[in-house]
């Protein structure tokens, strides 16, 4: 995210560019949660914004 500061990211765009398609069901959920909690955590802390629909970014200007 910090490399394009001006663009917004939802959870499954992030998990599509970390994790390959033919990942086991179980693990991928198991993998989504915790990007969600990671993303969470980094909003929380003020290291990103999180917009409508989990939708996340560098600038809290973009997501309006």
């Amino acid at each position: 995210m910090k490399s394009q500061p001006k663009s917004t990211f939802k959870i499954a765009a992030v998990m599509s560019e970390i994790f390959p398609e033919d990942m086991p069901k179980a693990q991928f959920l198991k993998a989504r949660n915790r990007v969600s909690n990671i993303l969470s955590a980094g909003a929380r802390l003020g290291e990103w914004y999180r917009g409508r629909g989990g939708t996340y970014s560098c600038s809290k200007k973009v997501l309006r």
